[in-house]
């Protein structure tokens, strides 16, 4: 009983050793359906799940320029020129014909933070399939116009051509196309195999104004100067010592909270001279007497904000 047994010999003894695993899942990536249910629709990549409309993301125009939104800010990690390689990947297109705009609130799609190496992988790979499905469009109109098998297409630099050399721009298909509608989900990208943009050598957009000084980066954000505005609060003039309490805003008043500014660029702008919220402010004064030390404790006993009105 005391005699050493090795795990090989104690395996041999038990005649077989048997091993089984499944590839079913994987290959279905998640659980498949049970019989007789109809399996849930796949959800559209990236951030077109959100926002499925294909003129969120990309837009052709007449002359054949492509404009390319994303609601992703160019922190310095080159985030904006990987954009327009997705674009020129699938649209068959030159850099040079594509505009990119990004993190701009009056065209883009709210992508929320620039963060967590979500760039490519949400507004990324939205971009990428948007750019596809508007040249499998493209494709379409061409092979209809040109009475040809859309296979028997090939693209370039914004050209359509036919096996008989028959040519069609982008641009020419303009008329017939309808970019404002949701994106089709069975749209089909490249494979990597046939990948010419994506992957290469491309000149990043964001590093001549880095080098320059065309534009100045703070904390990672790209920042343009002619474009700044400043904020005055709009407050009545106190004596040195008094406190001022603000009350909760009026239910008629534009503000969020119980601090009122005025955006615009320079002090003597018409917008800060009127002070259009006064209306919506009643302010309350209490001298709290010459001892500014006494302020912090007042303040906080009586819920005003010491000095400033903020």
């Amino acid at each position: 009983m005391n005699a050493p047994h090795s795990r090989r010999a104690f395996l041999a003894g038990t005649g077989a050793l048997v091993i089984a695993f499944s590839m079913r899942d994987a290959f279905a990536q998640g659980v498949m359906p049970a019989p007789g249910v109809a399996p849930a629709a796949k959800p559209s990549p990236g951030d077109l799940s959100k926002y499925p409309r294909l003129d969120s993301w990309i837009r052709l125009e007449a002359n054949g320029h492509v404009t390319v939104f994303a609601g992703k800010a160019e922190l310095g990690t080159g985030v904006k020129t990987a954009f327009i390689q997705c674009a020129a990947e699938e649209l068959d297109l030159s850099a040079s014909s594509i505009t990119m705009i990004t993190a701009d609130t009056a065209l883009t799609t709210d992508e929320g933070y620039t963060a967590g190496s979500h760039s490519m992988q949400d507004c990324g790979t939205a971009i990428r399939y948007a750019a596809a499905d508007l040249h499998a469009t493209l494709i379409e109109l061409a092979a209809a116009r040109l009475s040809v098998n859309a296979t028997d297409l090939k693209s370039a630099n914004g050209v359509i051509t036919a096996p008989d050399a028959r040519k069609v721009s982008y641009g020419e298909l303009v008329d017939g196309l309808d970019q404002h509608r949701d994106f089709r989900a069975e749209t089909r990208i490249k494979p990597s195999s046939a990948l010419a943009v994506m992957g290469k050598p491309f000149d990043r957009v964001d590093i001549p104004g880095k080098l320059t000084g065309g534009e100045m980066y703070v904390q990672g954000h790209a920042a343009r100067r002619h474009v700044a505005l400043r904020a005055w609060y709009d407050r009545p003039a106190t004596a040195p010592g008094s406190q001022v309490s603000i009350p909760p805003r009026s239910k008629n008043c534009p503000a969020s909270s119980r601090s009122f500014a005025t955006a615009a660029s320079s002090r003597s702008s018409p917008s800060v001279r009127s002070r259009p919220f006064s209306p919506c402010m009643s302010w309350k004064m209490s001298r709290a007497g010459d001892d500014q030390t006494k302020l912090p404790k007042q303040s906080d006993t009586q819920g005003g904000a010491a000095g400033a009105a903020a």
